[in-house]
């Protein structure tokens, strides 16, 4: 394969309905992908050069270079306000 294509289905949040991050559309994503390559006789196949992975849970080290360190540290420590956590749209466990 050329590239990979990372994906996340197997990390689920359980997310109430209508929310903006609908987690099930993570796997009906990567689902149709391999249906289609699935479809292809095997010289079209042949023309697929990616692969499907797992993606790793980001490390602390990949997050702060997107996000400010002092939020990622809060955000992991469980310090976020209630403003933060509802503007993230996550629920803190």
């Amino acid at each position: 394969p050329d590239f990979p294509i990372y994906y996340n289905d197997v990390y689920e949040v359980d997310l109430p309905p209508g929310h903006r991050f609908p987690m099930g559309k993570y796997r009906k994503v990567r689902e149709a992908i391999q249906a289609k390559v699935g479809s292809l006789t095997e010289e079209e196949q042949s023309q697929v050069h990616c692969e499907l992975r797992v993606s790793p849970l980001a490390t602390e080290e990949q997050l702060i270079t997107t996000h400010d360190s002092n939020y990622v540290q809060r955000y992991l420590s469980g310090d976020m306000t209630n403003v933060e956590n509802r503007n993230i749209g996550f629920p803190w466990r």
